[in-house]
């Protein structure tokens, strides 16, 4: 099921209702798409599902197709068949520096809403412009820009441009900038589903 409400004006405060829409969220699916440069080809596909509250799911089809990673809160740890489902699986810390990705996340602080929260711990040393709408695979995306002042980073990022779906307010697309203008990380996110129904297994096995 996706989750659907009327877009309203879009401000400096969008970015707040979008972490309060969050929060109501149970879980969701997307595939990840990040580049190296603004219209590169992808590095990185993956398919990710997620459940609140910090479960992890990721099938790779690029760099390492067929790969099947699970983060396991319960656990605090990570499981990893880097050969596919069929293959030999490994357990691994998710500090694992083997499981950082190309944007140098880690698995268990990769969701929408540790994203929304770099996003808005950057606005409170910086500025909020919001760009208006833009047609983005076929949804209508609110793009706001968030600039720290001076050189104010947070976690390596100066800039944030990110295109919310005007209806959910969820992340479509992500481009994330040093204070020099060089990519951090530039994600595109196709096909989100939110509140859909996942069984016990998804997170159980490959």
């Amino acid at each position: 099921m996706v989750l659907a409400a009327s877009p309203g004006p879009a401000s400096a405060d969008t970015l707040d209702e979008a972490l309060a829409r969050f929060a109501s969220i149970e879980t969701y699916r997307v595939t990840l798409r990040s580049s190296e440069t603004t219209g590169g080809a992808f590095r990185e596909v993956i398919r990710y599902v997620y459940r609140k509250p910090g479960w992890v799911r990721m099938d790779f089809h690029r760099p390492y197709a067929g790969m099947v990673l699970i983060y396991s809160l319960e656990k605090k740890a990570v499981q990893l068949w880097p050969f596919g489902p069929s293959g030999p699986g490994f357990t691994l810390s998710p500090d694992n520096w083997l499981l950082s990705s190309a944007g140098k996340h880690r698995v268990d602080r990769s969701d929408i809403g540790a994203l929304l929260d770099h996003v808005l711990q950057l606005r409170q040393q910086g500025v909020t412009e919001v760009l208006g709408e833009e047609p983005l695979n076929g949804r209508t995306a609110l793009h706001l820009r968030v600039v720290g002042r001076d050189h104010a980073e947070v976690d390596r990022v100066h800039r944030f441009d990110l295109w919310l779906d005007a209806a959910a307010l969820m992340p479509l697309k992500v481009e994330a900038r040093d204070r020099n203008g060089v990519p951090v990380d530039l994600v595109l996110m196709d096909d989100l589903e939110l509140n859909l129904a996942l069984p016990a297994e998804v997170f159980d096995r490959p």
